[in-house]
């Protein structure tokens, strides 16, 4: 199947062209941080989940972008990309993904918060088993970097897998999606 993922910076989506272009799936971005209703939810989700759905392509999952330094503020982003799916009707089969990266460290470090990667990894698990917790799915959006640096070969064992991976071949970790690239249009 061929999917994409998108969030704001996308702008205004034609979704019945999108559709014509094979795409069959979509993963939008729901949300960032711990601000539910305001800042924090992402600015075209609602539209997206409506615009897709309409022109019959399918939201199987989505994306929240983790801003935490410590488990308690992992679990408050959770409850935020909750909120975002059930304001967008989607249904508890949803997959909501973890998206923790470099820069939203570096966010946290301006903050004046040290998140550790033995942190990354307490925060990242609390993400998810809240959300597990609630009765949704979840998973974790990693690449190779942050397999091996950050959260260690067993984590794609516990949860999900959304992978990155630009190369040609197959991936190499277990995963349910693969990233091939950023560059789609």
């Amino acid at each position: 199947m061929k999917g994409i993922d998108v969030c704001y910076k996308q702008g205004n989506i034609d979704w019945v062209r999108v559709k014509s272009a094979g795409i069959q799936f979509v993963i939008p971005r729901c949300g960032w941080d711990v601000d539910c209703d305001g800042k924090g939810i992402e600015p075209k989700f609602l539209e997206y989940v409506k615009g897709a759905l309409s022109a019959g392509i399918k939201v199987p999952a989505v994306y929240h972008m983790l801003y935490a330094y410590d488990e308690a503020t992992a679990i408050q982003n959770a409850a935020c990309a909750i909120n975002a799916v059930r304001k967008a009707g989607l249904p508890l089969e949803t997959i909501i993904f973890l998206d923790q990266e470099e820069h939203t460290v570096i966010k946290e470090k301006e903050r004046g918060h040290n998140v550790t990667t033995e942190m990354q990894l307490k925060m990242a698990r609390a993400f998810c088993n809240y959300i597990l917790q609630q009765g949704y799915n979840t998973g974790i959006y990693l690449n190779h970097d942050y397999i091996h640096r950050v959260y260690g070969e067993g984590i794609v064992n516990e949860y999900d897998i959304w992978f990155e991976d630009h190369t040609n071949a197959y991936p190499n970790q277990p995963c349910l999606y693969r990233q091939v690239n950023w560059y789609g249009r």
